[in-house]
């Protein structure tokens, strides 16, 4: 993904600044998954804030980013009905700042592990 590939300089010039995903913290899984099994939910998205490509960029290589490949940019925004439950709005259940953060938090760490 390209969170991979910023993080190691990997075909980054494929990458579209303009594009935009949803990227679920992995960190939130088992308490998530606790909130999903005390609750009436059957089925769940996990879906959360989307985040711009160059916006991953800045958090991933500490620099701006622009790059527009040919074509219209991808752009994710998948909701969850079950939001709310979690705490979160607007469907989704983590807010752009808290995919932010936890993405600078991922960074962090693999940083120091490499």
């Amino acid at each position: 993904n390209i969170i991979f590939d910023f993080l190691n300089d990997n075909e980054v010039e494929k990458i579209d600044s303009r594009n935009c995903f949803q990227f679920y913290p992995l960190k939130f899984l088992s308490a998530d998954i606790a909130k999903v099994l005390k609750s009436e939910i059957k089925l769940l998205n996990m879906a959360v804030a989307p985040i711009e490509t160059s916006n991953v960029a800045q958090i991933c290589l500490g620099r701006p980013f622009k790059n527009e490949v040919v074509g219209k940019p991808i752009l994710y925004d998948f909701r969850s009905k079950h939001a709310r439950v979690f705490g979160g709005k607007n469907g989704h259940l983590y807010s752009l700042r808290q995919i932010e953060d936890s993405l600078r938090d991922y960074v962090a760490g693999y940083t120091r592990a490499n």
